[in-house]
Parts: C-alpha cells; structure tokens; sequence
C-alpha cells in the first residue's frame, strides 16, 4: 500500500539523519500513515518488542531489580 502522506524517500532522509546508532527500518505492505492502528498493528508490536529485546533486554532487567 502507498502512504499518501509520507513520500518513501522522506523514510530514507529520516533513517539517514536520526541520532541513533541502532536503528530498523520496517516495510509495512498492510497498512497506510497510521500504521499503529491499522492492518500490520500486531508485526508493529511483535517485531518492537523483539527488537527492544535485542538490544537493550539485559538492561532491562537490572532497571527493574
């Protein structure tokens, strides 16, 4: 599906310029601007908590002891 308010070279300008080190750049076929409450809504929430899992998971863990 074509986003009709976000063009796909702004997602690239976005990936490029943030200020992260880690970063994810996810294709979401299902769904159009607010993807969150649309069709890929549950791969939104599967693949964010497995890529907070990833990288910041043990540390999770001591922040919650």
């Amino acid at each position: 599906m074509k986003d009709h308010v976000v063009l796909p070279e702004d997602t690239d300008y976005i990936i490029e310029n943030i200020g992260l080190k880690i970063k994810k750049m996810v294709v979401l076929q299902n769904s159009y601007h607010v993807a969150s409450m649309d069709n890929d809504k549950e791969q939104i929430v599967k693949d964010s908590y497995h890529f907070v899992q990833q990288h910041i998971g043990q540390r999770a863990v001591y922040l919650n002891s």
